[in-house]
């Protein structure tokens, strides 16, 4: 929220409390709708909200400002893509201790390979990490 909305009587509470930032009259809601729903409309509600509460989720809802939504994480997922960046950081240190002029072996090359087709695929499977 903009400061500058602010006036320095902005930052006085009339019971007293001071350093509390109000709402300019603009900002304050003041209006109130009452929506009454039947037990079916009040669970698609329930439903989708998310753990907002009823009134927040409808005024998001008209204004179309919804929060991102962050899916929940995947254990069996998280796992795979936890080992496979492990294995690959395993290779690049091996490859950083190596000789800057000596070339990489074809069993180097080959690991490389099967790890970043192995990531590949579990990044762009229907069902990824089902092994």
């Amino acid at each position: 929220m903009n400061d500058a909305i602010f006036d320095k009587d902005s930052f006085k509470s009339k019971r007293g409390k001071f350093g509390v930032k109000l709402l300019p009259k603009q900002l304050k809601r003041t209006h109130n709708v009452s929506v009454r729903f039947n037990d079916e409309e009040l669970l698609i509600l329930d439903d989708k909200r998310y753990g907002y509460n009823r009134a927040e989720w409808l005024r998001m809802a008209l204004l179309q400002n919804f929060p991102f939504a962050i899916p929940e994480i995947n254990l069996e997922a998280w796992q795979s893509l936890s080992d496979i960046s492990q294995k690959l950081n395993k290779l690049i240190n091996h490859l950083d201790t190596k000789s800057s002029n000596s070339e990489l072996t074809k069993t180097e090359i080959f690991a490389i390979k099967k790890q970043i087709k192995e990531l590949r695929s579990c990044l762009t499977a229907s069902e990824p990490f089902s092994r």
